[in-house]
């Protein structure tokens, strides 16, 4: 559900640590699937 809610809101980012969401990640997918630490690495690299 929030998955699916995210994708429709357009989001950036789905940030989750359930190993299946995290399997979502695509390259036609909209938005990046990553865990909370790669997230927080990677706002820190901008």
């Amino acid at each position: 559900m929030q998955y699916a809610s995210a994708y429709n809101a357009v989001c950036d980012y789905f940030i989750t640590r359930d190993k299946e969401l995290l399997k979502l990640n695509d390259p036609f997918c909209p938005m990046t699937v990553m865990k909370p630490d790669d997230f927080v690495a990677a706002m820190k690299a901008e």
